[in-house]
């Protein structure tokens, strides 16, 4: 009997550490954003909260680059595509949402040589 409340302790416990640790992680990719990530990389995400209403989407790079932004609902069907005609160093763009809930907010490089990520926002207003 006390075998099997000490393994449903312990058993408990983990739980906690592994939901603990998989939350972090989630918090750490949306406080590190404004590192230089996309360097070697094609693309960056970061889990966000969208709000019913308006959702700023923003970004700056170097150098400049063709970029395209992508914001995914929580099954990760796009539902917001933005892409530039030319190389900019930056971009800011609006989706008007229906509805709240969880997605991700992904900047891809489409250029054919590294970037550097300076600053990127998600604010839902």
């Amino acid at each position: 009997m006390e075998d099997m409340i000490m393994k449903k302790i312990v058993s408990f416990i983990l739980v906690l550490i592994l939901s603990f640790g998989t939350v972090a992680s989630v918090c750490a990719q949306e406080n590190d954003y404004n590192e230089n990530n996309l360097k070697g990389q094609a693309y960056r995400i970061i889990d966000v909260n969208v709000v019913e209403g308006r959702n700023t989407m923003s970004c700056s790079v170097t150098p400049n680059a063709f970029l395209t932004v992508e914001l995914t609902n929580a099954i990760f069907v796009p539902v917001y595509t933005y892409s530039t005609n030319a190389p900019v160093g930056g971009f800011s763009t609006t989706y008007i949402s229906s509805t709240a809930g969880r997605g991700r907010y992904r900047v891809w490089n489409n250029s054919s040589y590294t970037i550097t990520l300076i600053a990127g926002s998600f604010n839902g207003a």
